[in-house]
């Protein structure tokens, strides 16, 4: 049986002469403590050090009056907990989670696991946060789903950031709103930085629930935007085909130059034009062209870009 009770001890005397009241948590033969925020001097005491004054013991007896309810609404599950983990739950179940430390302390986390892409975009929503609210400690409760729908309008809309730099100095720029996709990605990230907290401070086992709302549950994040289909049309491989003039099939390299990999079409099928899985090209361009303009489409990370070849090198290298 777990009991709790308020003790002053004379080793625990400061300085000035008074004496920090400790909660003293006894459970399976074991003793830890707790600090409280009362202080008090020898004439508040008796001989034995306990405590006399009536104002401080009505504020004690409130505070070990819901220590005792806490232990009591674990009923079998407390015996699952050591005398240390029940000081820890004591002491953390009237805390307040604070969003933003979690984040940079999540954000810590990614990056000593190599995941720097994932604690970049992290990093991003951690300080889009302290931009909308204006200040750098952010309550878990304060994210809610009111809270959610204001914020995506904030997204939305053309705003005004300061960052620091790799030297250390403040930037302030300007940013336009976020696009649909962009607005998807950063909420999506947030409920990912969200559901971390909750995995961190919660405990379903124990039924240790210290984030008890779940704000996504009303705001849904949804699936993201549908993306232009970006497979290429029969007619332009038929005209491709058909060209009238010897034309080169341009694979883009890593260094962002352009090499002919054939003299002309023929000696390339269509099924090698439409079915490149990296770079496909809907336009090509004549082997002789000093100025030519392809588009781009890569298949495999879903974008479209335009690129420009500006210099043809003795016929054989084409260079951006």
């Amino acid at each position: 049986m777990a009991t709790v009770s308020a003790k002053v001890y004379e080793h625990h005397k400061k300085s000035d002469g008074t004496y920090n009241v400790k909660i003293c948590v006894y459970h399976k033969g074991e003793r830890k403590f707790l600090d409280t925020n009362h202080y008090v001097v020898q004439k508040q005491l008796t001989k034995d050090k306990k405590i006399k004054d009536t104002f401080v013991l009505d504020k004690l007896n409130d505070q070990l009056r819901e220590y005792r309810k806490a232990i009591s609404e674990l009923d079998g599950r407390l015996e699952y907990f050591t005398a240390e983990a029940l000081k820890d739950y004591l002491k953390d179940m009237d805390e307040d989670v604070e969003f933003i430390s979690f984040c940079r302390e999540h954000i810590e986390r990614l990056k000593a696991d190599g995941r720097n892409g994932t604690a970049k975009n992290h990093t991003a929503i951690c300080n889009s946060l302290v931009d909308y609210f204006k200040r750098h400690t952010v309550s878990i409760k304060e994210i809610n789903s009111n809270m959610l729908f204001m914020y995506e309008r904030f997204l939305q809309s053309d705003r005004t950031m300061t960052r620091i730099n790799q030297f250390g100095n403040s930037v302030v720029t300007s940013e336009k709103g976020l696009s649909d996709s962009g607005l998807h990605n950063h909420m999506r990230d947030l409920r990912t930085l969200f559901n971390e907290a909750r995995r961190k401070y919660n405990n379903e086992d124990l039924g240790i629930y210290r984030i008890k709302h779940y704000p996504f549950s009303k705001y849904k994040v949804g699936s993201p935007p549908l993306t232009k289909n970006r497979n290429n049309e029969i007619d332009d491989i038929l005209k491709l085909r058909d060209w009238p003039t010897p034309l080169v099939l341009i694979t883009i390299m890593g260094n962002w130059s352009a090499r002919p990999t054939s003299d002309c079409l023929e000696r390339n099928s269509s099924r090698r034009w439409a079915g490149r899985r990296r770079l496909e090209f809907c336009r090509y361009c004549n082997k002789q062209s000093k100025n030519i303009s392809f588009f781009c489409m890569d298949q495999t990370y879903k974008f479209q870009k335009w690129y420009r070849v500006f210099r043809l090198w003795n016929g054989n290298n084409l260079s951006r």
